[in-house]
């Protein structure tokens, strides 16, 4: 009826929860055309990846595969290590004993160096009845290692096994990055313009949404902040989330110049595809696509250490489990409220 559900009463005598159920469901503001939806996919759409994982039998998984299946290791060298190990878990441990990249890429690669030259001698002596010495076969194995350690971009770091494991290969030791401190600031908009911050959390077991939304205006004013509890999900579904909220709040409380910060990607990439958000709210995510372009509207990206005041927000509705709208400053987030309005940079480490 118009564009609200119209329930007979027979089915809802029948099926008492149906009425949650379908109230999730945003029905579209414009006619569209009705899509075959694939149940699996998280955006409906049955892609040719999701066909062949959805009939292919998969092999298991393999913890340690992607230690030897790398660009430090020649695939001759890694196809043999599978087949000729008695005890892998002896190995594992071997090659978890270096910590720095460097060091541990030296080391794999020496283990799988290893088992292809004793199958390499193995072989020639079987087929070919040649024998190869001992020592020619260590001087290849610690010639590729040393290529390997000299030749890579991975960096080392301060400790002393890797450190004994480099300077006894005679390796050049490759320095840690500088890490350096990347001053954040809260920014508020400019004079006539609202500002919303949004943040979504996911977590526990089952896994469980939240979210978070604060409006200032362009003298750091508080304006209103909410919280909204959404049950099963992930985070970046909760992120979407909290946008839908935070549009449709400010569309109904007369807004029209909204600037919206996020710190998930994916919420600024959705207004160019819609294609990016799930299809249980892709109708209601159009709707508030609408709404954003009938307004003046712009959306950009933040850091999380300019979103603390909305992430405390998002968990306070994890835990609370309800909606909830107020006026006020939460005193949960005043002490980030008043360093996001007095200018306080946060320090955010760079490597």
């Amino acid at each position: 009826m118009g564009r609200n559900w119209c329930i007979p009463a027979n089915i809802l005598q029948a099926f008492p929860s149906l009425t949650n159920l379908i109230s999730l469901v945003q029905i579209p503001e414009t006619d569209m055309e009705d899509n075959i939806v694939w149940k699996d996919s998280s955006n409906g759409e049955l892609s040719l990846q999701q066909a062949y994982d959805r009939f292919q039998k998969h092999s298991p998984d393999i913890p340690w595969k992607n230690l030897i299946w790398n660009k430090h290791v020649p695939p001759s060298h890694a196809i043999v290590f599978p087949g000729t190990i008695s005890n892998i878990k002896d190995c594992f441990v071997l090659m978890l004993v270096a910590r720095s990249p460097q060091a541990a890429a030296v080391v794999i690669s020496m283990v799988c160096s290893i088992f292809y030259h004793v199958w390499r001698a193995r072989n020639s002596n079987r087929f070919d009845g040649k024998r190869m010495h001992w020592k020619t076969s260590i001087t290849q194995i610690m010639a590729r290692a040393k290529w390997v350690g000299d030749n890579m971009g991975n960096p080392s770091d301060n400790n002393i096994t890797s450190f004994s494991i480099l300077k006894g290969m005679q390796i050049n030791i490759n320095p840690r990055r500088p890490s350096s401190l990347l001053e954040i600031l809260w920014c508020p908009p400019h004079l006539g313009w609202v500002k919303v911050n949004i943040d979504g959390v996911a977590h526990g077991n089952p896994v469980t949404m939240a979210c978070g939304g604060m409006f200032r205006d362009n003298k750091a004013i508080h304006l209103g902040s909410l919280y909204d509890y959404m049950g099963e999900g992930n985070s970046e579904l909760a992120e979407l989330w909290a946008t839908m909220i935070a549009i449709e709040k400010a569309v109904s409380l007369g807004w029209r110049k909204l600037w919206m910060e996020t710190g998930c990607l994916l919420v600024v990439k959705a207004f160019t595809d819609p294609a990016l958000v799930p299809r249980r709210i892709r109708s209601r995510w159009l709707r508030c696509h609408t709404f954003s372009q009938s307004i003046d509207f712009m959306i950009s990206h933040i850091y999380r250490e300019a979103n603390f005041c909305v992430d405390y927000l998002a968990n306070i509705g994890h835990n609370s489990r309800s909606f909830c709208w107020f006026n006020f400053v939460h005193p949960i987030v005043v002490k980030d409220y008043l360093l996001d309005k007095d200018d306080t940079p946060r320090l955010r480490l760079v490597h």
